[in-house]
């Protein structure tokens, strides 16, 4: 096969797999997963059952899936850190670019959030979660150092509260109608406050 037919066959087979993927996360969303089937995630993807099975082995596998972008786009965050300036300066990126990131994906955050709450879901998210386990590890050791520098006192301590607030802010959007209506700017504020990196404005 000649390389440019290559290059559109690997373009029509992502433009595939992400559409599969949006419909199965809009469904689950509206429908939950055990209530979503392979027909109906086809049928809202227009393309048809047996092309989701050349990508997915199974409706729990897609689950996986999805789950795996969600923790990717979270490591992806950490992984982006510039790496010049000090402690105080990094972990503003990492709240900036955590808050974006939870209002711009906002539905993935959702599903993740509510499959919490599903039982026979989670093992899909359990098996995401241990696929990831090294880098979220890693990104475990960056905190720390992070709030080390910084000058904790308690750096391990903080990098869980650190990270238990960001994932608050996601459970946040779980009560929203409208991601609109989380007031991120004033989050951000008062999580970097928390840790001392921003002073409180003149009154």
């Amino acid at each position: 096969m000649a390389p440019r037919a290559e290059d559109q066959n690997r373009q029509m087979r992502e433009r595939s797999s992400e559409a599969i993927r949006r419909a199965a996360l809009e469904l689950f969303i509206e429908k939950g997963f055990h209530a979503a089937s392979i027909a109906e995630i086809a049928k809202r993807a227009g393309v048809s059952k047996g092309l989701i099975y050349n990508y997915y082995r199974s409706k729990d596998e897609l689950l996986q899936a999805l789950m795996e972008d969600r923790l990717r786009e979270a490591a992806a965050t950490y992984a982006s850190v510039p790496a010049g300036g000090g402690a105080a300066e990094k972990l503003r990126y990492i709240v900036d670019s955590s808050v974006e990131q939870i209002v711009r994906n906002h539905e993935l955050y959702r599903l993740y959030f509510a499959l919490l709450l599903q039982p026979g879901a989670t093992p899909a998210l359990q098996r995401a979660e241990e696929t990831l386990a090294p880098e979220f590890s890693r990104i475990f050791g960056q905190l720390i150092a992070l709030f080390t520098e910084s000058g904790s006192d308690a750096p391990e301590t903080d990098a869980v509260v650190f990270q238990s607030a960001l994932n608050g802010l996601a459970l946040g959007l779980l009560t929203k109608a409208r991601p609109g209506e989380f007031p991120t700017d004033a989050i951000k504020q008062r999580l970097l406050r928390r840790f001392g990196f921003q002073k409180k404005e003149a009154p």
